[in-house]
């Protein structure tokens, strides 16, 4: 990360200064070409100026001018071709003998003739006019004679044994379709020559046309200046840029990176300790002014927020386990003041179930006999949920019991509950509540209903919600009066009592389970036991909704045909019990023991075969044994749900037609079951094999 970080400052410091020194290497290269071509472009207008004045004020010079060019274009012009030059010196040799009046220019020579110091004038002219415009200064002559258009040059400003491209007297030019006017004006023309930008000014005398002086000079010998010039300054520029990158990496290790690298440090080692769970500030050492001494205030700052943020969360999480412990072990006090005890007698069946929407609830129930006789149900509904929803009822449900076992009259009891609890109730909580009374002897009950949800009664496989008197809540309104309903069970009937966190559970899109949903449930799981219909009905609610909103609580109670015995995972030692428990059902009913021997030997029998070669892969295998009498005439049921089995299929043939050895395992055991009954009956219903044996007395 270090290496990178530095490698990043270099590449970013080289590419943006390279950038920057690429830019002004060509501002620079534009500024000096432009520079030079405007001095290079005034200086030919200066010469151009000076020598019109020239011309104007001294007419010997256009003496010179015309004598030399009478003398060039008399002389041999239009005498003969020009010969091919192998050489530059060849070419001299051949101009210096045709022009031998011009040249030598020395006066001590002999023959020095006054042609020749005008020549010389002139070329002197040429000379300081090329030097002040730093181009080429020569003179011609344009003969348009004889169908041509060619200049003829007079004089040339270089010298001659050292320019290339000398033009020599009496040489020419003839102008090509190529060649261009650029610019014409009364003054001077501008054209370009083979290539080259010429600056003509026409030397006239009068009307007279002497001769025409060509100033010709080159932009690309600017342009090649300037970028000579150039590469010469990104040398020195690229050096600079090494220096200056060297220097910039430096600065900026020194001040930046080290205490970004700094800054990094610090925040590696503050994350180690929050993952060691060992927080401890660290500052970063930052001595600079700067942004980044500000950053790191920043991040110091920062670890004292998170230092102070975890120490709450630590704070809040350590009160949120000693809540959470405490609402469990106040769950437990709450689900260990609900009811446990089963009736052993055989004449009724209870199965309760509850589930609260929080860690404590503010629903219950509780079932108790006051008597041999009379049984108390009790279901109720606290206002509200969590913690004081709890204590409410815990006192409600404790209140309920102690006025209840006082007082045998309901109106009386509902009265003095209501009144207890509307006493120092200043969270106005209040409970619904159903309270049921049944003598089981009898069937007979009395209830009073305060607020609550109807009681549902199962009869013949029909669950109905019984309509009674609509009491107020208790914990209202002290001094109410509560009316009692009365109701006649039969063999077989259950009661249903449930809170409203059953028909109110709601689906995703906040449709209720409902009271009709419920009923055509209970209809359906009627032929059930207490503990499988209630079950049921506690999945299908976890099912229909989603998310739990209030607490669930069913109680279902079961009115049996007088002797029950229900038997999960059943094995041999239930038989001792279930006889024995039926033994004691017939003598306090002073029914006869010649048919309790007999429904003995049945229950053996038939149970024990169920046992050793019933329910093959069957989960929660179960066992249902119910007695009943009427009218002289002895009932014993037995229900299972093992696979579908008749047993009477194997009981058609009387026992003496057959072999010991030909009956079946199981088999001897029906056919005495058999001839002790006087009927039996087989059918299959909700998955369950229910064989119905009866005695008739003589």
């Amino acid at each position: 990360m270090r290496i990178k970080i530095r490698l990043k400052i270099i590449i970013i410091g080289a590419i943006s200064t390279f950038l920057m020194m690429v830019l002004a290497l060509i501002l620079s290269m534009f500024m000096y070409y432009n520079n030079a071509k405007g001095v290079l472009l005034d200086s030919v207008d200066n010469v151009i100026e000076e020598f019109d004045a020239d011309v104007k004020n001294d007419s010997g010079i256009i003496d010179s001018i015309r004598n030399i060019r009478d003398y060039i274009l008399s002389n041999y012009y239009h005498s003969e071709t020009l010969p091919t030059f192998e050489s530059e010196e060849a070419k001299k040799a051949y101009y210096y003998e045709k022009n031998r009046d011009l040249y030598p220019a020395d006066p001590g020579l002999i023959g020095f003739s006054p042609l020749k110091g005008q020549f010389q004038e002139v070329l002197s002219e040429l000379k300081s006019k090329a030097i002040a415009s730093g181009s080429i200064a020569y003179i011609g002559y344009t003969d348009k004679s004889n169908d041509t258009n060619r200049i003829v040059y007079l004089a040339d400003s270089r010298d001659d044994d050292k320019a290339v491209g000398f033009y020599y007297p009496g040489s020419y030019y003839d102008i090509k379709p190529t060649d261009k006017l650029l610019e014409y004006t009364d003054y001077y023309d501008l054209y370009e020559l083979d290539g080259k930008t010429n600056k003509i000014y026409r030397i006239e005398f009068g009307s007279e046309e002497l001769a025409v002086l060509y100033i010709q000079y080159d932009l690309g010998v600017i342009f090649n200046s300037a970028l000579h010039f150039v590469l010469w300054l990104f040398l020195f520029l690229s050096i600079g840029i090494v220096v200056l990158v060297v220097l910039y990496y430096f600065l900026i290790n020194k001040f930046l990176i080290k205490n970004i690298l700094r800054l990094n440090d610090a925040t590696l080692e503050f994350r180690q300790g929050i993952n060691d769970s060992k927080l401890v500030l660290v500052e970063p050492e930052i001595k600079t002014k700067d942004e980044i001494k500000e950053l790191s205030n920043s991040f110091v700052a920062l670890e004292n927020e998170i230092i102070d943020y975890t120490e709450k969360i630590k704070n809040i999480t350590e009160q949120e386990e000693k809540m959470r412990l405490e609402l469990e072990v106040a769950s437990k006090i709450q689900k260990e003041m609900l009811p446990r005890t089963q009736d052993k007698s055989g004449l009724f069946d209870v199965f309760s179930y509850i589930k609260p929407a929080n860690d404590v609830g503010g629903d219950f129930y509780d079932y108790f006999k006051i008597d041999d006789d009379n049984l108390v149900l009790i279901i109720a509904d606290v206002s509200g949920k969590g913690i004081p929803a709890a204590l409410f009822m815990m006192r409600g449900m404790t209140i309920i019991k102690e006025k209840v076992l006082a007082s045998s009259n309901l109106e009386e009891v509902f009265k003095n509950v209501n009144n207890s609890l509307t006493e120092n109730n200043k969270e106005n909580l209040f409970i619904t509540c159903l309270l049921i009374k049944i003598n089981i002897k009898t069937g007979e009950l009395e209830y009073v209903n305060a607020g609550h949800e109807n009681l549902i009664v199962i009869r013949d496989n029909k669950a109905i919600s019984i309509e009674g008197h609509t009491n107020f809540i208790l914990g209202g309104i002290d001094d109410i009066e509560y009316k009692v309903d009365k109701y006649k069970l039969n063999k077989s009937d259950k009661l249903f009592l449930f809170t409203d966190g059953v028909t109110e559970a709601n689906d995703k899109d906040g449709k209720l389970f409902g009271l009709d949903r419920l009923l055509s449930k209970l209809n359906e799981y009627s032929t059930n036991t207490p503990e499988e219909i209630v079950t049921k009905i506690a999945n299908d609610i976890e099912a229909y909704s989603s998310i739990q909103f209030d607490d669930v609580t069913m109680l279902l109670f079961e009115y049996h045909d007088l002797f029950i015995s229900i038997n999960e995972n059943p094995k041999m030692e239930d038989i001792e019990s279930i006889i024995g428990n039926l033994e004691a059902y017939f003598k306090k009913n002073n029914y006869s023991d010649e048919v309790l021997s007999k429904f003995s030997i049945m229950v053996d029998e038939l149970y024990s075969n169920k046992v050793k070669y019933g329910f093959k892969g069957v989960i929660n295998p179960k066992i249902i044994v119910k007695f009943k009498f009427d009218n002289d005439l002895y009932m014993i049921t037995f229900v299972d749900n093992d696979l579908e089995f008749n047993p009477l299929e194997r009981v058609n043939d009387p026992i003496e037609t057959k072999e010991l050895d030909e009956i079946e395992e199981g088999g001897l055991g029906l056919l005495i079951v058999k001839s002790f009954a006087t009927s039996m009956n087989y059918t299959r219903i909700n998955d369950r094999n229910v064989l119905i044996i009866t005695k008739k007395l003589k």
